[in-house]
């Protein structure tokens, strides 16, 4: 956890130097690594240049698992006739992340749109970038494995060696117990899956903005800038009322930042981790790409079995939008329909410039496999 006295100081420079406490002033702030420190969220950047940062897309697809969410146990279980992963269709999951990328892109391949998704720092070569992809691993809803998988092998698609992608949750550990035990049994067996954050070098401070503008602990190679491409891979649950009572991809990165900077989480904290230049700075944007594994969900939580039958996932490339539009679309309605806190989903987008007539959602026709 950060030291506390760091980010009051923080505050206090800021305010001194008369430069409030906002993205373009925190995004000067120096950080370690020429990446990380570009400026961090300003209203109106492009993510993606080729991309809408206002278009969600969608499917949903009751062939991409073989199961209701009542009839297993958990991710972590290893049986066939109980573990999720197990009654996942991997290849109507995968077949359908292809579909998805065409429409986000709007390209006509596959190919063509995964390689407009994934941005490459002109002055590397595929070869030499780094990726990350940050999981969730609290209880029993994870990422499923058939679409970290997807994504592993679309970014080594494009020239990235296996060995340069890392699987991480540095909260609740992607490794012990949990995506390990799949290396070349559903995922390349040559990924990396870090214990904690070890792989990405443990922690170090970052510079975060306004609404709660300070200094805390972040994984060291996203903060420094090491990772070139960050993919936020979330899952649909339900959490406290000051995350809008729910955590998808925004809240994910309570697993890249510290997640207790107060003694406990607050809304101002979310919105300016994610708007920190750790996740969104750098030339092109880290965070090039969000998605919402929704193929089981859970109304409450975070904790538990997921207990909702939803059969979608969702992309986008700017998180807040995604989160959105996903507790529109998914979560506010049939079968899940939870109550969410208004006023803070509706800080998802007014507190990154947008509102809710900028959001474009697309439900895109499952593939034919």
């Amino acid at each position: 956890m950060a030291n506390k006295s760091v980010s009051e100081g923080r505050r206090k420079f800021l305010k001194t130097a008369g430069l409030g406490a906002g993205a373009a002033a925190i995004g000067a702030l120096p950080i370690a690594g020429a990446e990380a420190a570009a400026p961090g969220w300003q209203n109106g950047m492009a993510i993606n240049p080729g991309i809408p940062n206002t278009r969600v897309v969608s499917c949903k697809d009751s062939a991409m698992v073989n199961k209701t969410c009542a009839q297993f146990i958990g991710f972590e279980d290893m049986s066939p006739t109980s573990g999720q992963n197990f009654f996942v269709n991997a290849v109507k999951v995968q077949a359908n992340l292809d579909e998805l990328a065409k429409s986000l892109a709007q390209k006509s391949s596959a190919a063509e749109a995964w390689a407009a998704i994934f941005q490459k720092p002109a002055a590397k070569k595929w070869k030499e970038v780094k990726a990350a992809i940050k999981v969730n691993c609290i209880a029993q809803n994870h990422s499923r494995v058939a679409i970290v998988d997807k994504i592993c092998r679309q970014l080594n698609a494009l020239g990235i060696p296996y060995g340069n992608i890392i699987i991480f949750d540095g909260r609740h550990d992607a490794r012990s117990g949990k995506y390990e035990k799949f290396l070349g049994k559903g995922l390349p067996k040559d990924v990396i899956v870090s214990k904690g954050n070890d792989a990405l070098g443990g922690m170090q401070d970052a510079a975060i903005p306004a609404p709660d503008a300070g200094s805390y602990a972040c994984t060291k190679h996203i903060a420094d800038g090491s990772v070139d491409i960050l993919v936020n891979c979330a899952v649909c649950k339900g959490h406290g009322p000051e995350f809008g009572n729910t955590t998808m991809t925004m809240k994910n990165h309570f697993g890249t930042f510290t997640p207790q900077p107060h003694g406990h989480g607050t809304t101002d904290y979310l919105i300016a981790i994610n708007k920190s230049p750790a996740i969104v700075g750098g030339t092109p944007a880290r965070q090039q790409l969000c998605i919402v594994d929704a193929l089981w969900s859970n109304c409450t939580g975070p904790g538990g079995i997921p207990n909702a039958d939803t059969n979608r996932i969702v992309m986008g490339v700017c998180s807040p939008v995604v989160d959105y539009a996903t507790v529109k679309n998914v979560r506010e309605v049939a079968p899940m329909a939870c109550a969410h806190n208004a006023t803070v989903v509706n800080r998802f987008l007014t507190d990154f410039g947008f509102s809710a007539a900028d959001v474009t959602w697309v439900d895109v026709k499952p593939a034919i496999v």
